[in-house]
């Protein structure tokens, strides 16, 4: 049954009569708020710089291919074919380069400033329930300390393997010394991810692993697909554009490739228009507020009334991609794994069914990179609550390497990101241990 207005009265009341405790306590939101954006501020001026250089630059290379146009026509010299073609890859550098900086420059404002709604802000009425040696906090913070150099350590040797002189190396100390930095770093590395950079190395050294390029492999998902197409196991898909040069976000590998998302998948459709019913527990209903962390409680799903028709079509199976299509969470994506149960998913999540040939891994990652987040909020339409529908989300790129490489890449991804993940454990903690001693020094000498 819907909510009722008149359920909300308590919560009413006690909000408008609330008073301070030790369990709540006054927060001045409007200084937070303000401390975030004056630290952002420096961050967003840099990003609006660094982009408009590579705009600057953006023009500079369309004036530069249309000289080497011109220079074909006028049946120049190879020489001088060669040097504008040096100039303009040297650009293509540099654009790449300032993009990147603005990248990084604007998720690093828009960390500092979302922190500020966390407000995990410790319990002024608190005590401690302990009191601290400074010794031993000095020891502890120290292991800490060690522990936290250790996995920099392990990232910027990884890191190395691309490139000695990349982008992420020079900003390496300010992205892995504090926590509302580390995800942007792992923004980093996604988007290292799916241009092929991070694997460079790899690709060099086992050129015997690729026995199929991603164009071969995008050849053979057509071709299967059609097979399915006339055994009646497929739906034929609309048309997708062709993808057009000036589309294309940046350059990838000779043996990798781009595409479309339909292209790549078996089937892209929105789900079951339900209402929720925890007392229903044979049949789930996935919805996006199940989705924490990229997991999900199923004994915590609520089930829904059904239809056999309706399991059919809408029931989950291994290695469905979930992405949300409204509202705050647009964008945000799940990859079905290990589910013991039988579920279906709400309305407003899109499935993504991905060919057997693509390693579902690789797409999931690739849906989490900034490449993907650009074209869908270019994409998302609605002012207040933005949407994406599925016929847009079938036209998104996603580039294609080989399948042997698809692999490697999640796999060295899984293990820089599960870095990350420890980097900003230790740096919380030591954080933490750093505010202690100087509260425990202060009243020491106080």
């Amino acid at each position: 049954a819907p909510i009722k207005v008149e359920e909300f009265e308590p919560i009413k009341q006690w909000w408008d009569n609330r008073v301070e405790n030790e369990l709540a306590w006054r927060v001045d939101f409007t200084k937070v708020l303000e401390d975030a954006k004056a630290k952002a501020k420096p961050h967003n001026e840099n990003a609006e710089k660094a982009t408009a250089e590579a705009q600057k630059i953006k023009q500079q290379i369309a004036d530069e291919k249309g000289k080497l146009k011109d220079e074909g026509k006028n049946g120049n010299s190879d020489k001088e074919k060669e040097k504008l073609q040096k100039k303009i890859a040297k650009l293509e550098t540099a654009q790449t380069e300032a993009e990147t900086k603005a990248r990084i420059e604007k998720q690093t404002a828009e960390s500092i400033y979302y922190s500020a709604f966390e407000l995990d802000i410790k319990n002024p009425h608190q005590t401690e329930e302990e009191s601290h040696n400074p010794e031993h906090l000095l020891k502890k913070l120290n292991i800490a300390e060690n522990d936290k150099k250790e996995i920099q350590k392990n990232i910027e040797y990884e890191i190395r393997q691309i490139n000695e002189d990349t982008l992420l190396l020079s900003n390496f100390e300010r992205l892995t010394s504090k926590k509302f930095n580390i995800p942007v770093l792992k923004q980093t590395i996604l988007q290292l991810a799916v241009k092929g950079e991070l694997t460079n190395k790899w690709r060099a050294e086992n050129q015997h692993l690729i026995t199929e390029t991603g164009a071969e492999l995008l050849a053979k998902i057509k071709s299967e697909k059609e097979a399915l197409i006339k055994a009646g196991k497929l739906k034929r898909q609309k048309p997708l554009p062709e993808i057009e040069e000036h589309e294309i976000p940046f350059e990838v590998p000779e043996t990798w490739d781009w595409t479309r998302l339909g292209s790549i998948s078996n089937k892209l459709h929105y789900g079951f228009n339900a209402s929720a019913k925890p007392s229903v527990k044979d049949v789930r209903l996935l919805r996006i507020t199940d989705i924490q962390n990229n997991k999900v409680d199923w004994e915590s799903v609520p089930g829904c009334e059904y239809k056999k028709s309706d399991i059919e079509i809408y029931k989950l199976h291994e290695n469905d991609i979930l992405i949300a299509r409204t509202g705050g969470t647009i964008g945000k994506s799940y990859l079905v794994k290990n589910i013991s149960v039988v579920s279906l998913f709400a309305s407003y999540l899109i499935r993504v069914v991905p060919n057997i040939q693509i390693f579902p891994e690789y797409l999931k990652l690739y849906i989490e990179s900034p490449i993907y987040w650009q074209q869908l909020y270019d994409y998302a339409w609605g002012a207040g609550q933005p949407n994406v529908n599925g016929t847009n989300l079938n036209k998104l790129l996603v580039s294609i390497p080989p399948l042997a490489e698809q692999k490697v890449i999640v796999e060295k991804v899984e293990k820089l990101l599960s870095w990350c993940d420890a980097l900003e454990e230790k740096i919380e903690n030591s954080e933490q241990l750093n505010g202690l001693l100087m509260q425990t020094v202060v009243k020491e000498y106080a």
